[in-house]
């Protein structure tokens, strides 16, 4: 059970272990996802499909003429995502949206394809997709399998000690992640689901908001039913087809559609909505006493957000920190050293000495500490463990 003030703050790194892209990934994979898109509505536009999609869809019966002239819409739209894409080539594609407000729509719709077709695939295999084996990229090379459920030490953190159903309500932990995916709350929700002595009731109470707050919105509610979507889109269609042929795109594209109404972007008007979430992903990490930073690259915008410096500069109750930097890049060693103590060496250099301040005549307690891992190996062989 987590009886001290816990805070795992998440970036894309937690989300990849369990088939999700970083942002780096996430980019080509829109571009790749948007010419599918384009493709498939020229072969619905040839063949005058009426089954129009939400994004471009009219009220009433539509004449072939405008049908042709709708589906053109959302394959020039595809296009010219992908195709200024290409020219710009941006490090995060949020950042991208924000400059580019006429491409935020469909390009909301795309994102929310690839995450969801990432998600379905993981469901399928319950394997990480981003581990292939070098000797193909394809959709049928072999996966490679390897440790990556790092949420199994969190699961055993807070069921420790439970023994009673309501017991799983006094873990003291919450979450705050900056990913569009729901993968923390799955994974919580099916290994709770598995343990009988936790009633229904008291998982959904324990997973309800603001226990996981994401900053930047969800692409869909974690727990409804599952999306129906199949992939990939035809890119082929007869004039001949039977209505499920000519109606399983559209499905498709609606429910991601509506999946992407979750979804805002950096910097761009929508973020005014997550005021709330931000408050209270501030208020988390400011009072929490252990903290594990998780696949997070401290992006000076997000840090700015958060108010990452002004909450780690807290000085008034024992404190620990734990993030990963998989590889020991020096940029997130320095950015990681700027938020924690206004200098950019103390993770670079370890013969700078971090002493412990003086409050009030007391020296208050604080940790931190840098793993070179990933989330998965730094819970399981760095951090001080989770199961002390």
């Amino acid at each position: 059970m987590f009886r001290r003030k816990t805070a795992f703050i998440l970036g894309a790194g937690a989300s990849w272990h369990y088939g999700y892209p970083t942002g780096e990934q996430l980019v080509h994979l829109v571009i790749a996802q948007a010419r599918e898109l384009a493709n498939f509505c020229e072969a619905s536009r040839a063949i005058g499909n009426p089954f129009l999609p939400q994004p471009v869809k009219l009220e009433g019966a539509l004449p072939l003429q405008q049908i042709a002239q709708q589906w053109q819409l959302l394959k020039d739209k595809s296009l010219a995502l992908a195709q200024r894409l290409e020219q710009v080539n941006p490090t995060l594609i949020d950042y991208f949206l924000a400059q580019n407000s006429d491409l935020q729509e469909i390009g909301k719709l795309v994102i929310a394809m690839v995450i969801l077709r990432r998600e379905h695939g993981f469901n399928i295999t319950n394997e990480n997709q981003n581990k292939r084996s070098l000797g193909g990229t394809g959709p049928s090379a072999p996966i490679i399998k390897s440790s990556d459920d790092w949420l199994r030490f969190v699961l055993y953190k807070i069921t420790a000690y439970c023994d009673r159903s309501k017991d799983l309500l006094q873990n003291d932990v919450s979450f705050v992640t900056f990913n569009y995916d729901t993968s923390v709350e799955r994974r919580l929700r099916r290994g709770l689901q598995s343990i009988s002595r936790f009633e229904p009731a008291d998982i959904e109470m324990f997973l309800a908001p603001p226990r996981i707050t994401h900053v930047y919105g969800q692409i869909c509610e974690p727990h409804g039913e599952p999306i129906k979507i199949k992939f990939p889109l035809p890119t082929t269609l007869s004039r001949h087809a039977n209505v499920d042929e000519k109606t399983g795109g559209q499905e498709t594209i609606n429910n991601c559609f509506a999946a992407s109404h979750g979804i805002f972007t950096i910097d761009g008007e929508e973020k005014e909505q997550s005021t709330e979430a931000l408050e209270h992903a501030r208020c988390v990490i400011s009072e929490a006493e252990i903290i594990f930073v998780l696949g997070y690259g401290f992006d000076d915008s997000n840090n700015r957000r958060l108010k990452l410096k002004e909450a780690f500069a807290r000085y008034d109750h024992p404190r620990s920190i734990m993030f990963t930097n998989m590889g020991g890049i020096a940029r997130v060693s320095k950015a990681a050293s700027r938020v924690m103590f206004n200098h950019p060496a103390v993770f670079m250099n370890s013969q700078i000495q971090q002493q412990a301040p003086m409050v009030g005549g007391v020296q208050i307690p604080l940790n931190w500490e840098m793993s070179k891992g990933n989330c998965y190996s730094a819970l399981a062989d760095d951090f001080e463990s989770l199961e002390e």
